[in-house]
């Protein structure tokens, strides 16, 4: 497998991977129908509200996308689709809801202290059922391959992408050239 083949990037000549990808981000005008002086008041403020926002490649021609740079990361035990947080969630805005995106990632390095951190990328699933804090789960709407639930120590990245509950985990992408060349004849 080579990853210039198959579009992911090249090593430069520091041996790092680099990206031959461009993202280009528009605002959507959906100012028509709002009245300006009353604008949506969201969780209780009212301002202009600051977010980070991620987008992260999952394939060659597909990517994934969150609010507050998809950083809720809980750690979880996985059995079949249902998901049980070990670590709380620290208020219930941060709740997985339903038709939500979460990403299950498997452990990665051990750390001094016997604990482990979380991969960089794992699987994307919808939530089928919202967060019950008593107990602590969710359930997914497709359950993890085999091998993955007997790992004891996996996590949980919520990618919360507001009022967006119909996209797919994984958003397909056309990859234009960065040029564009016409023979005249």
């Amino acid at each position: 497998m080579s990853w210039e083949s198959d579009g992911l990037g090249k090593l430069n000549s520091e041996n790092e991977l680099t990206r031959n990808t461009r993202l280009t981000v528009n605002f959507l005008d959906d100012s028509a129908g709002d009245d300006l002086c009353s604008p949506h008041v969201s969780g209780g403020y009212l301002g202009t509200e600051n977010q980070t926002i991620r987008v992260q490649l999952t394939g060659a021609d597909t990517f994934t996308w969150g609010f507050d740079n998809a950083s809720p990361l809980y750690k979880v035990a996985v059995s079949g689709v249902r998901v049980t947080f070990l670590t709380a969630i620290k208020d219930q805005q941060h709740w997985p809801l339903a038709e939500q995106i979460v990403e299950i990632l498997p452990r990665s390095a051990e750390l001094s202290n016997n604990e482990y951190i979380a991969d960089l990328t794992g699987s994307l699933r919808k939530v089928a059922t919202s967060y019950s804090p008593n107990p602590p789960e969710i359930e997914l709407k497709q359950p993890l391959g085999s091998g993955v639930e007997e790992d004891k120590y996996l996590y949980l990245r919520v990618w919360n992408r507001g009022s967006d509950l119909s996209s797919d985990a994984e958003i397909s992408f056309t990859a234009e050239p960065l040029f564009h060349w016409e023979i005249q004849g």
